[in-house]
C-alpha cells in the first residue's frame, strides 16, 4: 500500500516536472462539422490574463518514457494517460522510439486510445434529408380479408331480399307518390323537407311478395323449400304468429354490421313485427359497453330495411352483440351472437411508444459503445432533426472512429438494424407500410459509411437497418498536429401507416 502510494507520489512528481519544463502548445483544432448553430461563444479571459495559463500542460511521449525509466507502476501511469490531457507523437518513428524505451504494447494502446481520437466540441451539421420509396407489409392485405368478404356476401343478400319486400310502412321517394319519409331511430318518420309527419301507409296490407312463379300450393313443403326468404318469413309466421326475428340479411345465422358505406344495408324477417310506431326502434347492445341505433328505411309486418349512421366514429369493434327489435307496443323480439365491425381509416401514426423500439433486446447488433436519442413523434430540435414523422432516431458513438492515417484507428460505427413491433397496437389496427428519412452528416474530412439504410417487413415488426457514418479529419493526432474532430453514428427518421377503426386512438383505443 506505501509502495503504491510512493509511486503515485513519482508519477506526479515527474509530471509536474514535465509540464513545468515545456511551454504550453497551442493546438487549432481542424474544422468541425455543426449541426444547427454553433454553440454561443465563451467569454474571453480579462485581457492580462494568458488564456489557458491555469491548465496543465498534456502529456508527451517524453513524460510516458521518464514514468517508464523511474521505474512507475504500469496501472500508474495507465490512470495518468487516462486521467490528463495529452499531446503523443503516435507517428511511426514516435511508436518506434516508445518500444526502443521499454514502453509496454498496454501503456502504448492508451496512449493511442488517448490522443488518436477527440470528440467534436461543436455540433454537427447535417445534410438534407433523403426520403426512401414506400414498403408495404406483405400480410396486411389479409387483415380483415375474411370479415369483408362477409360484409360483401351480407350486403348482396339484403339487396336480393329487399326486392322481395312489398314496400308498405315507410316508402322511399316516388312511391306512391309521396316524399320520402325514414323512420328515425328512435321511432316515428319525418319528411326530408316538411319536418315531421305521420308514417304514409300503402293501400295494401301488408305482406311479402313472392317471386314469379313461386306457387300457389299454400303452406306446402315444396312450396316453402323454394321460395325466397320474405315468403318463408310469411310462411312460418302463419304457423306461429310469436314476435320473433328469423333472418337478418337472408341468414338464420348472426350478420355483422359495419357503418362503412359499402355494406351498410340490412334487412330483417321475422314475425309480428306490426305497423312502424314512435315506440318502433331497431338496435344492438351488449351490456352497458356498446348501443347503437339504426336508422329503419322500410317496416312491416313481416320485414324491416335498416343501416347504422354512416358517420359513426370513434368505436372499436364488438362482438357478442344482442340485436333488438321493439315494436310500436313496446313489446320485443331479440337474438344474440352478432358483430360490429367499425369502418376504416388508413391513417399515419402520430407516435410509437418507446417500449415498442427494441435494438437492444431483439438484434445482435452490439450497442456497447452507442448511446440512443430516440423522439416520437420526430421534432426538428431534436437530431436528426427531421419534422413531421412518426418516430427519428440518433445513435451517437461514444467510443468509434479515428484518424484515418493514425496507428490507433481501432473501429467505424457499425450498421445496425432496429426492430419496431406493433403487437400492443388496440384490436383491429394493422400496421400497413412505412416509409424512411435519412440524413447524412456535413463532414468537412472523410465519410465512412457501413452497410445500407433500408425498411423489411418481418411479419408484422418493421425492421429498420441503418448506415453507420465516421467523419474522418486527416493530418491531425500525431505531433505538432491538431487533434482529430470525429463524428460516428446513425442518423433516420421513420413515417408508419396503420388501418383500423376511424376516430380511435391506435395505442389507447379512445376516440379522439
Amino acid at each position: 500500500m506505501h509502495r503504491n502510494m510512493t509511486w503515485v507520489v513519482l508519477a506526479i512528481a515527474f509530471y509536474g516536472l514535465s509540464a513545468s519544463a515545456q511551454q504550453p502548445v497551442s493546438t487549432s483544432p481542424a474544422q468541425a462539422p455543426q449541426l444547427t448553430a454553433p454553440e454561443p461563444q465563451r467569454q474571453q479571459p480579462p485581457s492580462g490574463r494568458p488564456q489557458g495559463s491555469n491548465r496543465k500542460a498534456p502529456l508527451t511521449n517524453a513524460d510516458v518514457v521518464r514514468m517508464v525509466k523511474a521505474g512507475v507502476p504500469e496501472s500508474a501511469i495507465l490512470s495518468s494517460i487516462q486521467s490528463s490531457p495529452a499531446k503523443f507523437d503516435l507517428s511511426p518513428e514516435g511508436l518506434i522510439g516508445l518500444r526502443n524505451a521499454g514502453v509496454s504494447q498496454k501503456v502504448m494502446e492508451a496512449m493511442m486510445a488517448a490522443g488518436s481520437v477527440r470528440r467534436a466540441a461543436a455540433p454537427l451539421k447535417l445534410g438534407p434529408a433523403k426520403t426512401s420509396s414506400i414498403v408495404k407489409n406483405p400480410r396486411a392485405a389479409q387483415a380483415g380479408a375474411a370479415t369483408i368478404a362477409v360484409l360483401a356476401k351480407q350486403r348482396q343478400a339484403a339487396e336480393q331480399e329487399a326486392s322481395h319486400m312489398i314496400k308498405t310502412g315507410v316508402h322511399p321517394a316516388g312511391l306512391l307518390g309521396g316524399p320520402s319519409r325514414t323512420m328515425s331511430s328512435t321511432g316515428g318518420s319525418t319528411a326530408p323537407n316538411s319536418g315531421s309527419a305521420p308514417a304514409q301507409r300503402a293501400s295494401s296490407p301488408a305482406m311479402i311478395s313472392g317471386s314469379k312463379g313461386s306457387g300457389s300450393s299454400g303452406n306446402s313443403s315444396s312450396s316453402f323449400a323454394h321460395a325466397p326468404q320474405p315468403l318463408n318469413a310469411v310462411l312460418s309466421c302463419a304457423l306461429d304468429p310469436t314476435i320473433r326475428i328469423l333472418n337478418v340479411s337472408g341468414e338464420f345465422s348472426p350478420a355483422t354490421f359495419t357503418p362503412d358505406a359499402k355494406y351498410n344495408f340490412y334487412t330483417i324477417t321475422g314475425c309480428s313485427f306490426g305497423d312502424p310506431g314512435p315506440n318502433s326502434k331497431v338496435y344492438i347492445y351488449y351490456q352497458d359497453i356498446f348501443h347503437q341505433n339504426f336508422q329503419v328505411q322500410e317496416w312491416n309486418d313481416n320485414g324491416i330495411k335498416i343501416n347504422l349512421n354512416p358517420s359513426l366514429r370513434g368505436l372499436l369493434d364488438q362482438d357478442n352483440l344482442t340485436l333488438v327489435v321493439q315494436r310500436a307496443d313496446g313489446k320485443q323480439a331479440t337474438k344474440n351472437g352478432f358483430k360490429f365491425y367499425a369502418a376504416r381509416d388508413m391513417t399515419l401514426l402520430g407516435r410509437i411508444p418507446r417500449e415498442a423500439f427494441s435494438l437492444n433486446h431483439f438484434t445482435l447488433t452490439n450497442t456497447s459503445d452507442l448511446k440512443v436519442t430516440y423522439t416520437s413523434p420526430s421534432s426538428p430540435n431534436d437530431i436528426p432533426n427531421i419534422s413531421g414523422y412518426t418516430a427519428e432516431v440518433f445513435w451517437d458513438c461514444t467510443d468509434c472512429g479515428g484518424k484515418a492515417d493514425s496507428p490507433g484507428f481501432a473501429h467505424y460505427t457499425q450498421a445496425g438494424e432496429d426492430i419496431y413491433q406493433f403487437k400492443k397496437l388496440r384490436p383491429g389496427f394493422e400496421a400497413m407500410q412505412a416509409a424512411m428519412a435519412t440524413t447524412d452528416i456535413s463532414c468537412q474530412g472523410q465519410i465512412h459509411n457501413e452497410g445500407n439504410s433500408g425498411l423489411e417487413w418481418v411479419g408484422d415488426d418493421l425492421h429498420v437497418h441503418w448506415q453507420g457514418q465516421t467523419c474522418l479529419t486527416s493530418g491531425c493526432g500525431g505531433f505538432g498536429q491538431p487533434d482529430c474532430f470525429v463524428f460516428s453514428g446513425s442518423m433516420y427518421a421513420v413515417n408508419v401507416w396503420v388501418t383500423g377503426p376511424r376516430g380511435v386512438d391506435p395505442w389507447t383505443g379512445k376516440p379522439y
